[in-house]
């Protein structure tokens, strides 16, 4: 069989000039001056990015510490009975079977983490979502150019995307990731190893 079609557009990418168009399309208008001020921004950002992701790993490695260190009993025969008859899904005990030993984990890692916060007092107020979320706007703000406005102006915008419960409870995990952090890093002797970017994204795969 034959076919005919019409080729009616080609794109293409091509790496951009580092001017001060590409600048103020990245950043907004006047917030870079030159390429020098751009690499340092760029090389800022994946700075940030990166101490997210080691964080991240870092929080991986207690769970795993404490889990696989106290191997605390668990009633699993009541566990499972009570995971299939509770959970939302229809869910029969072979299908639990193989994922039980995840849930063990969660639920085993809930009562440890719960025995932290306690000691450690850490807790998450309404006042402090209220606060985070101000300076996480202020700091947009910042970044496009645009005006940080005044307190009230914050506030209200933050009250505003707080109505939002799932903007809420992720401003919630935020905070409460950062000061449980906090704590292990007090606490853990940590270890720093510079690595390369392929090394660290095998460490943060798993791999």
């Amino acid at each position: 069989e034959e076919f005919q079609f019409t080729v009616k557009n080609v794109n293409r990418l091509e790496p951009a000039e580092l001017n001060v168009e590409l600048f103020d399309k990245v950043y907004g208008p006047g917030a870079i001056k030159d390429e020098k001020e751009f690499k340092a921004k760029v090389k800022s950002e994946a700075e940030t990015q990166f101490v997210g992701e080691s964080d991240r790993m870092l929080k991986n490695d207690v769970v795993t510490y404490f889990v696989d260190k106290l191997k605390l009993a668990m009633p699993n025969e009541f566990l499972k009975r009570w995971l299939v008859q509770t959970s939302e899904q229809p869910i029969t005990m072979e299908m639990l079977e193989t994922e039980y030993d995840m849930y063990a984990k969660s639920l085993q890692w809930q009562l440890i983490e719960n025995k932290i916060l306690e000691n450690h007092s850490i807790k998450v107020t309404q006042d402090d979502v209220l606060a985070h979320t101000k300076v996480l706007i202020s700091a947009q703000m910042k970044q496009y150019g645009q005006p940080e406005g005044d307190d009230k102006q914050l506030t209200d915008i933050a009250t505003n995307i707080l109505k939002n419960e799932e903007e809420r409870k992720k401003v919630y995990d935020q905070i409460f990731d950062e000061r449980t952090l906090a704590v292990y890093k007090e606490n853990f002797k940590l270890t720093e190893k510079s690595v390369s970017y392929d090394e660290f994204v095998k460490l943060a795969s798993g791999k």
